[in-house]
């Protein structure tokens, strides 16, 4: 990796935690079983394309230049056209093998009632509330120049994550919301002119945890513009609250990531009183 050219590039983790887990799925060629996908080890993952076209798209709608998405993220080539590389290479993500599944109804958006349609009823797999894993990515810099402007770029990637970010579906069905942990992420800039510091990037990029020193943080704002309302239910006294899950009419249960077990009020279900209200209005 040494040559006559300087090169550097800089080394980012970026831990991330899924408040509510998530439900990423894989093809498994079942149309009414929504399950995780996983990697050749078992453990549920995150493929570091869908983390690319999620920032691809922040970067697009902050107003990026069409030439620096490019330079970034790389572009589609006519056929016969030698390739482009991105500068940014983002590595899938992997998780505790830690997931549970549950029964859903399709349900009719226009009329607001399950589906009766054959397969209307389907399962869905997803991991543990507040699982928790690490997004690396390289970010290759060419010219020295060009140094402190990828070192904001990676700002504005963790900026953006640090938000409140929708992995997978859209902006009201997304797979799973995730946020930086601590409002901070580690970032190194390695020189492969090198020899010792192109050992320990190798090192980094091939080892199966990836770790950067505390040195290495490098704390970020909040940088969402998603409007976010947070609001505190409780139970009024002498009442009961029941939201049941199977024919035994128990409570829904969940286990978060630190094993701890939770009642839970389904988000499906908070949608369809805020729906009822405003159909109401």
């Amino acid at each position: 990796m040494i040559t006559d050219e300087t090169i550097k590039v800089y080394a980012a983790v970026m831990p991330l935690v899924f408040p509510h887990g998530f439900t990423i799925g894989g093809s498994n060629g079942k149309s009414n079983s929504l399950e995780i996908e996983r990697d050749g080890e078992g453990n549920p993952v995150i493929r570091g394309s869908s983390m690319a076209g999620l920032l691809r798209e922040a970067a697009v709608k902050a107003g990026y230049d069409s030439n620096d998405i490019e330079y970034y993220f790389g572009k589609a080539l006519d056929s016969g056209d030698d390739r482009q590389e991105s500068q940014l290479i983002v590595h899938d993500m992997t998780f505790p093998d830690a997931t549970e599944t549950s029964m859903h109804n399709k349900m009719n958006r226009h009329t607001g009632s399950a589906s009766v349609v054959n397969k209307a009823l389907f399962s869905v797999e997803r991991t543990a509330p507040g699982c928790f894993g690490n997004l690396f990515l390289q970010l290759r810099v060419d010219v020295e120049s060009e140094t402190n402007l990828s070192l904001e770029f990676l700002d504005f990637l963790a900026e953006t994550l640090n938000g409140g970010a929708m992995v997978g579906g859209n902006s009201n069905r997304g797979g799973g919301l995730c946020r930086l942990k601590d409002n901070a992420y580690y970032v190194h800039l390695y020189n492969l002119d090198d020899v010792e510091q192109t050992a320990e990037y190798l090192d980094l990029v091939y080892s199966e945890e990836k770790k950067l020193s505390e040195s290495d943080r490098r704390a970020v704002a909040y940088g969402g513009k998603r409007f976010t309302v947070q609001v505190g239910l409780q139970i009024p006294k002498g009442q009961d609250l029941l939201c049941a899950e199977g024919n035994e009419m128990a409570p829904v249960e969940t286990e978060d990531a630190s094993g701890k077990r939770h009642w839970k009020i389904p988000g499906a279900s908070l949608r369809g009183v805020f729906r009822g209200w405003f159909s109401r209005l």
